[in-house]
């Protein structure tokens, strides 16, 4: 199984030590992504390319790695308006837990989808139709 290093010289916030003293586990925030988080990124990407229904353009992917090799992935979603939100949002967490464990030795803990913004529909060229 593969394993991920952390360095040390990075900053870990003071409520996170204080977590790790009581036997919680580590959470690691790097200031630029890494292999790993690049690579969850990219997973994450496909699976909502598949779906016409989301703007990939504003979508935000923010991924979080505890010392054990789970993940936590937050993802702030554009979609066109008019779409059922619950099933599409259910159904997204569940292909991104289903891709991210296969393709990679991580394993999903959570996967938090926040709607940002609604649009109208859009056209092939990117533009919105109002």
């Amino acid at each position: 199984m593969h394993r991920i290093e952390t360095r040390h010289s990075l900053c870990v916030e003071a409520d996170q030590m204080k977590m790790m003293r009581r036997g919680v586990a580590k959470i690691v925030r790097f200031r630029k992504r890494t292999v790993a988080q690049s690579a969850v990124c990219t997973i994450v990407m496909m699976c909502l390319q598949e779906k016409k229904e989301i703007v990939s353009e504003e979508t935000t992917i923010n991924v979080f790695f505890t010392n054990d090799c789970h993940c936590t992935v937050s993802v702030a979603l554009t979609i066109v308006y008019g779409i059922p939100i619950i099933s599409l949002c259910t159904e997204l967490q569940q292909k991104i837990i289903h891709e991210v464990e296969t393709m990679t030795p991580f394993i999903v803990e959570r996967v938090h989808l926040f709607v940002q913004r609604l649009v109208m529909s859009t056209t092939e060229d990117g533009k919105q139709n109002a």
